[in-house]
């Protein structure tokens, strides 16, 4: 059996495993955290896995909960909370410490269900504020388990894995600059854009203003023309799943600012899910008259920015129909992560995302 395969079958034990372990950190380490790093191979001794490995920076006689060893050298610390643990920024501030302290190249922040993944991108040996990569082992795809097993004892390298996540990030960004810059031009063309687009209509020697912005509005007019077409499997990015929409007539503020998404019928998600979805976004929506909420490219998860062109979010989320909620998470900061199973949940998470909106709009105006 593969390490995938390993981690596949483990996965369906998690969640049985999982609630006699809450409120308690070390049947968490016992029953789900070494079971998982067995499955990656590596074998629960000191040649493997050390126990509690000096970590002392700051506070002294600080210690992790686990160091994963290659050629007899921390390269993954890993940290334990109780299988009932909402992980966050003070979690994760103590993991960082404990970065700082070692060698180690990844760090892993667990409650044995969820597992997030740390490294040093930014700044070398100081752990990102971000993982790069977060799994929940309730819900798993393969793509996911394909990540995951690049940990396993075999396949293990620490330099290879630490250039493809950095180069991952650096795509990312880079599509994101000129994702906001196509939305920029499309939004307001630019005179270098106008000029390449009206070649044939402005003429060369033609610089005068009226004649200028005639042609600008016409270009400005043929992009909205172009950008309201149906895209066509040639098309280089990919439309989102054809979702059904609802059957009833949106409230006025998703249509104007829930550009791709489709709300759920009741065919799709049962009525209370669709209805707490509803409610999710509307409250979103009634942050500002500016929040633009959209999906990621893989047709299921969305995310909510203070503004169209705004490089950071507000928020995620992931409406989950087989758990009957929404995971939400936002981008880092303590309570970062919660799950909303009823209308109470999201009243409480209302609070955590008004603060949230109101840290975006700050940042904004610097």
């Amino acid at each position: 059996m593969g390490v995938a395969e390993r981690i596949l079958e483990f996965s369906g034990t998690v969640a049985n495993l999982e609630k006699p372990c809450h409120g308690n950190e070390q049947a968490t380490k016992q029953f789900l955290v070494i079971p998982f790093l067995e499955k990656l191979g590596y074998r629960n001794n000191p040649a493997d896995i050390v126990p509690e490995p000096p970590a002392d920076i700051g506070k002294k006689g600080e210690k992790a909960d686990y160091a994963i060893l290659r050629d007899g050298k921390p390269v993954i610390l890993v940290e334990c909370k109780s299988a009932d643990t909402n992980l966050n920024s003070e979690n994760r501030s103590q993991l960082s410490r404990y970065f700082v302290a070692t060698d180690a190249r990844y760090g892993i922040l667990t409650n044995g269900v969820e597992y997030q993944f740390y490294t040093d991108l930014c700044k070398r040996n100081v752990m990102d504020k971000s993982p790069f990569l977060t799994v929940d082992l309730r819900d798993l795809d393969d793509e996911t388990v394909t990540e995951v097993a690049r940990f396993a004892k075999s396949a293990f390298d620490a330099q290879a894995i630490w250039d493809l996540v950095n180069n991952r990030k650096r795509e990312q960004r880079d599509l994101q600059t000129i994702s906001e810059n196509i939305a920029r031009e499309l939004a307001s063309p630019s005179d270098n854009l106008v000029r390449l687009l009206a070649k044939g209509v402005l003429g060369k020697g033609n610089q005068k203003q009226a004649e200028k912005k005639r042609v600008k509005g016409l270009v400005k007019r043929a992009l909205d023309e172009y950008k309201g077409r149906n895209t066509t499997p040639d098309d280089p990015v990919s439309p989102a799943p054809p979702w059904k929409p609802d059957p009833e007539p949106l409230h006025p503020s998703l249509e104007s600012r829930f550009s791709k998404i489709q709300c759920w019928d009741s065919t799709v998600a049962k009525p209370e899910l669709h209805s707490l979805f509803l409610g999710f976004v509307e409250f979103l929506n009634a942050l500002g008259e500016n929040v633009w909420i959209d999906t990621h490219k893989d047709g299921k998860r969305f995310f909510a920015k203070p503004r169209r062109d705004a490089r950071f979010n507000i928020c995620y989320f992931h409406p989950q129909p087989q758990k009957e909620g929404i995971l939400m998470w936002l981008p880092g900061g303590r309570d970062s992560k919660r799950f909303i199973h009823n209308h109470d949940d999201l009243e409480d998470a209302k609070i955590v995302l008004s603060r949230s909106y109101e840290a975006a709009v700050k940042r904004l105006k610097t």
